[in-house]
C-alpha cells in the first residue's frame, strides 16, 4: 500500500510539473509572437501608436514593420498591422522608472491632447474651396426689413422649393461664391471659393416650403442671391496628426481672396485627401532660400510657419495658420510634417484641450 501511495504522489507531481512546463512554453511562445492590429475605419499609424504604446511619435517604427502600407494616414479597413515586440521592449521602464499600478492606470486613462483652434479663429466662418460648383439648397431672395446691411437677429425668408426633409430648427450657412481662383504657379483654374456670410436657423414654416430664418451669426455683408447650404459644425478641439514629409503643395487662396496672410488666417490649399490630408494634418509653410556657391546657386527650404488642416476635400483643403513671424503671400509653398519637435509653433505653444478619440 505504501508503495502505491508513493507512486501515486510521484505521478501527481509529475503531471503537475509537465502541465506547468507546457504552460510556460505556451506562454513564452505567445509572448514571442508579434502583436497585430486589425484596421478599422478612421485608423492611422499615428492613432495605433497612441493606442498600443501611449506615444504617437512611434508611428514611423510601426510603418517600418509594415512595408505594404503606402500612406500612413490612409489605412484600408480589415488590413492587419504588425505591431511587433521591439517597441514594447524599448518602452520597458528601467528599475528606477517602475511606477505603481495606480500610476500606470492613471497614465493609461490620460486622454490625448489636442489644440483649441476654436479660440484662434471663427470656425463657422472658415469657408471652403471647391473644384465643382455647389448646388444651393436655397438662395437669399427676401428679408423682413429693408435694411441694406443685415446683422444677428435679422430675419430672412428662404424657399427650399421641392427639397424634402426641411424642418424648423435646421441650421444653414449663407455663402457667396468667389470665382477666378487660379493657381499662382501653374495658372490653372482652382475652382470656386465659397465665402461664408452668415449662419441662420429656421424658426417657422410659412407657406409651401418657405421658412422664416433668423441670423444667428453674421460674418460679412449679405446680398440677394447669396447661396444657402447646410451648416457643417466643427469641433473646436483638433488632434494634430502627422502628414507625409514628402508632400509638397501651394497655398492658392486666403480669406476673401486677400493677397497676404499671417497668423490665425484661414487659407486654402491645392491638396486634399488625394494627398493624404485629413482634419488635423500638420503642415509647414516654407520659403525657398538661395545659398551662394562658386559654381551654381543652391536652394533650400526654410520653414516660415505652421498650419493645421481644418477640412479636407478630394483635391483641396482648408487650413488655419498657427504660427509665422512674417506676412506671407498666396503662392507660398507648404510641406508635410511628421512631428512638431521644436518648441516654436509646436502644439505645446497653443491652448490645449482633451481631443476626442
Amino acid at each position: 500500500m505504501r508503495w502505491r501511495f508513493l507512486c501515486g504522489r510521484r505521478m501527481f507531481w509529475a503531471l503537475h510539473l509537465a502541465a506547468f512546463v507546457v504552460f510556460i512554453s505556451a506562454f513564452s511562445e505567445a509572448a514571442a509572437q508579434p502583436l497585430t492590429h486589425t484596421v478599422k475605419k478612421g485608423d492611422t499609424l499615428y492613432s495605433i501608436s497612441q493606442k498600443y504604446f501611449g506615444n504617437p511619435e512611434l508611428w514611423p517604427k510601426v510603418w517600418e514593420m509594415n512595408p505594404f502600407v503606402t500612406n500612413p494616414h490612409l489605412l484600408k479597413p480589415g488590413d492587419l498591422i504588425r505591431i511587433g515586440i521591439l517597441e514594447r521592449v524599448a518602452l520597458k521602464p528601467k528599475p528606477k522608472e517602475i511606477v505603481s499600478v495606480a500610476q500606470a492606470i492613471k497614465v493609461a486613462e490620460k486622454k490625448p491632447t489636442g489644440i483649441q483652434v476654436g479660440g484662434l479663429t471663427t470656425l463657422n466662418a472658415r469657408g471652403f474651396l471647391s473644384k465643382v460648383e455647389e448646388t444651393p439648397w436655397s438662395i437669399v431672395d427676401a428679408t423682413e426689413s429693408a435694411k441694406l446691411l443685415l446683422a444677428k437677429g435679422d430675419i430672412l425668408f428662404l424657399d427650399f422649393a421641392a427639397r424634402d426633409g426641411i424642418k424648423t430648427g435646421d441650421e444653414f450657412t449663407v455663402f457667396r461664391p468667389l470665382f477666378g481662383v487660379r493657381h499662382v504657379i501653374t495658372g490653372e483654374e482652382q475652382g470656386i471659393l465659397y465665402s461664408p456670410r452668415a449662419k441662420v436657423i429656421l424658426r417657422e414654416k410659412t407657406v409651401r416650403n418657405v421658412f422664416r430664418a433668423e441670423i444667428q451669426e453674421s460674418y460679412l455683408d449679405m446680398s440677394m442671391g447669396d447661396l444657402v447650404l447646410p451648416f457643417k459644425p466643427m469641433p473646436s478641439c483638433i488632434m494634430p496628426l502627422p502628414s507625409d514629409p514628402g508632400l509638397r503643395g501651394v497655398v492658392v487662396a486666403s480669406e476673401q481672396q486677400r493677397t497676404l496672410f499671417g497668423r490665425n488666417s484661414i487659407v486654402y490649399l491645392d491638396s486634399g485627401t488625394d494627398k493624404g490630408l485629413l482634419p488635423g494634418s500638420m503642415l509647414e509653410l516654407v520659403r525657398f532660400m538661395n545659398v551662394p556657391h562658386p559654381e551654381e546657386s543652391l536652394a533650400y527650404e526654410k520653414m516660415v510657419g505652421r498650419m493645421i488642416v481644418l477640412d479636407a476635400g478630394p483635391e483641396t483643403a482648408t487650413a488655419l495658420v498657427l504660427s509665422t513671424n512674417e506676412s506671407l503671400m498666396v503662392g507660398t509653398f507648404f510641406r508635410g510634417s511628421s512631428s512638431w519637435k521644436d518648441p516654436a509653433g509646436s502644439p505645446a505653444s497653443f491652448p490645449s484641450c482633451p481631443a476626442q478619440q
